[in-house]
């Protein structure tokens, strides 16, 4: 007698397909809760990255702070007009205190890159001849001459080429006047250290409102330097002055407090970041430490605020010294 296969019961493919559901549900789980933690640690790896790099940039920049080449403790004299590098080398940085918004640093310093002159000036009078121009300097750039005994700050007033030899003139136009502190001579090897030629950089640090917005609508900042954005995902940036008198121990002040710019030796440098997408699944109501200054949510009596919104944030520090600052 044949015997017919016998398929599955009801029962057994209605348990079947339970475990099925049950298994499709619990690897649907995991698949979104690696996600969720995919983008989370991305997120976090971002804002660490993007910190890092900003504060490399502003601690470099802090550092060489009041730069001016050769010229070391020597008479650094201020022709240009007007005076954008007023107080230089001496508020090599200084401040502005925010209050409950970011607050600003400028920091005045000789750009790295420097040339040494063609030919020995006839007078004080003359233009500054360069056989290459490596910082390309142009037309109102601020530019730093600078010998072992002094150095002049002028602003240029001929139109010199970006590349190449170059004529630095400096007139009564966009000087004080047209006479600098000395004939420089150009350097010669094994007899005189001459005099060599930069720029001349006033960077200027703020937190700025990019105009693009985040996927919930909201504005993205981002750490800028002379309008310029660099880094974006900064929400706010705080400040602290390391003040030295002599016999004394170096205190940190906001810059509303700083009486004399002359005497700060050091910079800390507090950044608050933030996830340009929306993370967390609860509104961030933490109040975060940053250089000092506290800041949290509306209401959470904080002198700065940050929006109680599901965006990851990050508080990243850093104490700069000023490699030679001017002490009293």
């Amino acid at each position: 007698m044949r015997r017919h296969p016998r398929g599955f019961s009801l029962v057994e493919t209605m348990i079947a397909m339970v475990l099925g559901l049950l298994l499709l549900a619990a690897t649907t789980r995991l698949f979104l809760l690696q996600r969720r933690v995919f983008r989370l640690t991305d997120a976090l790896g971002r804002l660490q990255e993007t910190g890092r790099f900003a504060l490399e940039l502003l601690a470099r920049d802090v550092r060489m702070a009041g730069l001016r080449g050769c010229a070391g403790s020597g008479p650094v004299r201020i022709d240009a007009s007007p005076p954008a590098a007023a107080g230089f080398p001496g508020t090599a940085v200084t401040g502005h205190e925010g209050g409950a918004a970011p607050d600003r640093l400028t920091v005045r310093r000789a750009a790295t890159r420097a040339a040494p002159l063609a030919r020995d000036m006839a007078s004080p009078w003359s233009p500054v001849a360069l056989a290459a121009n490596p910082g390309g300097i142009g037309h109102g750039d601020l530019v730093l001459v600078a010998d072992c005994a002094g150095a002049d700050v002028f602003r240029v007033t001929s139109d010199p080429p970006r590349r190449g030899a170059a004529s630095l003139a400096h007139l009564a136009t966009g000087n004080r006047d047209a006479r600098l502190r000395a004939a420089y001579r150009r350097p010669v090897t094994g007899r005189v250290p001459g005099a060599r030629v930069s720029r001349l950089l006033v960077h200027r640090y703020s937190i700025t409102d990019t105009g693009r917005r985040n996927p919930r609508g909201g504005r993205v900042t981002a750490l800028a330097r002379n309008g310029h954005d660099l880094f974006e995902g900064v929400e706010t940036m705080q400040l602290r002055f390391g003040v030295s008198r002599a016999g004394q121990p170096v205190r940190y002040l906001p810059a509303d407090r700083v009486t004399r710019w002359k005497g700060v030796v050091a910079v800390r440098v507090g950044l608050l970041l933030r996830s340009r997408a929306p993370l967390r699944s609860d509104p961030d109501r933490r109040i975060y430490r940053v250089a000092g200054t506290r800041v949290g949510p509306p209401g959470a009596g904080t002198p700065v605020h940050h929006p109680a919104d599901h965006r990851l944030r990050r508080v990243m520090t850093a104490t700069v010294a000023l490699r030679e600052p001017e002490l009293p």
